[in-house]
């Protein structure tokens, strides 16, 4: 299975869309919407928990039966402030009426019905810093892997820098078995991150998303530009 990037389609609405499948994620599932003030996005769940994160603008959100009203407080996802997102358990629908222009990130892992939907942050977020020197990076976990087994990280490396590119911040890469989904934006959006997967080192730029099956795929900042990820990980055992 190769590793594959998913650019992002141009105008509002769903701009990028990675299902399950037989050259794709075996598990995971992400989707982007871009959406001007006014606009509206929504979707059934079904057989899916899902992890809803504004990275950057306002939206009115709803999931089920629960009415968070308007979220998200940041203009871009760079200024080192935690998002907004919500969990929507498996059998929910959702929706999102923009209140701003903004992007909305919806994570996805399958998963059997039940529980509420509930906000997951900004409250309770918060930025840790990791590595040393040119692998020191920020990072802010939203969802732990045990929460329907998904794992979903922001990491803000600084121009210049590495980071390695798995869930968690050990030395250990994950076991086999993992994979993740990796949404990168730069800022300059006319430079181009570096990715090392398994085989070598691509160029991407701003705005896409990357699929690596094996999980580790560390990436580096171009200098003069900071770059934002949010990664996705999850088992594909069971």
């Amino acid at each position: 299975m190769a590793e594959q990037l998913f650019r992002p389609a141009a105008g509002s609405g769903r701009v990028i869309d990675i299902t399950p499948g037989e050259d794709g994620p075996a598990r995971l599932g992400f989707a982007l919407w871009r959406l001007a003030e006014g606009e509206g996005a929504s979707l059934a769940t079904r057989g899916r928990a899902a992890v809803l994160v504004i990275v950057e603008g306002r939206a009115e959100l709803t999931a089920g039966e629960v009415r968070f009203g308007e979220m998200g407080a940041r203009d871009a996802p760079f200024d080192g402030h935690p998002p907004h997102a919500i969990y929507i358990p498996a059998g929910s629908d959702w929706s999102a009426r923009a209140t701003s222009g903004c992007v909305i990130a919806l994570c996805t892992a399958p998963a059997s019905p039940g529980g509420a939907p509930r906000a997951l942050g900004p409250k309770g977020l918060h930025v840790t810093r990791s590595g040393e020197d040119a692998l020191a990076h920020g990072v802010v976990t939203i969802a732990e892997e045990d929460r329907d087994r998904i794992g979903l990280r922001e990491i803000l490396t600084p121009p210049g820098h590495w980071s390695p590119g798995w869930s968690g911040e050990s030395d250990e890469a994950p076991a086999r078995g993992h994979e993740a989904i990796f949404y990168h934006r730069l800022d300059p959006a006319d430079e181009h991150l570096l990715q090392r997967l398994d085989g070598g080192v691509r160029e991407i730029g701003d705005g896409v998303a990357g699929f690596a099956p094996r999980g580790r795929a560390p990436f580096a900042a171009p200098p003069g530009a900071r770059l934002y990820t949010l990664e996705l990980s999850l088992s594909r055992s069971g």
